[in-house]
């Protein structure tokens, strides 16, 4: 990714899905205006060479977000972080990547939201797309309990199409598993 531009370093997956990721990255999220919303998603779809209907979508995912139970409680613990950067090297891996979201809970714990633009329609697709992306999220969530030695209580995934929220269940075991697997890769 290194050759990348910086707006488009740790952006995988589909056009739509960056242009979202980036709007969320630079709106108000507690209160944006209509306009400014407009403005941002239309300025990351011409971005990503989207069509300017392609804006309206990405509007609409950017509005699901800001609607959901977890970026409300993100906004309201005052202390958030949006697409950070975190790395950290386990058993001589390096483990990283992009965090879309971070926030502190009350207690001081930190929760890991990763925002997911796949069209999903049924719930059964998106249990499968919570078993599909578990372990990438329970790694951010290791890379921050190993690198700054806090607790991770949460991994949610928030699915903006259809608009539901979803927690890895047992975060814990989850992790653990991603450091079996990279004790298994040396």
């Amino acid at each position: 990714e290194d050759d990348l531009p910086a707006w488009r370093r740790g952006r995988a997956g589909t056009a739509i899905g960056r242009a979202t990721h980036g709007v969320l990255q630079v709106i108000d999220l507690a209160s944006p205006s209509k306009d400014e919303m407009a403005n941002a998603a239309r300025a990351q779809a011409a971005a990503e060479s989207l069509r300017r209907q392609a804006a309206d979508e990405v509007e609409r995912l950017v509005e699901r977000a800001l609607e959901s139970t977890t970026v409300r409680e993100a906004v309201d613990a005052q202390r958030l972080w949006r697409e950070i950067y975190a790395a950290v090297e386990i058993d001589g891996v390096l483990l990283d990547g992009f965090i879309d979201l971070l926030y502190e809970l009350p207690n001081g714990n930190l929760v890991v939201v990763d925002y997911k633009t796949d069209a999903l329609r049924e719930a059964e697709a998106v249990d499968q797309a919570l078993d599909r992306y578990r372990l990438q999220a329970a790694s951010y969530g290791l890379i921050l309990e190993q690198s700054l030695q806090r607790r991770v209580e949460r991994c949610i995934l928030l699915f903006l199409h259809p608009g539901e929220e979803r927690e890895v269940a047992d975060l814990q075991a989850a992790m653990q598993e991603v450091r079996e697997r990279l004790t298994g890769a040396r």
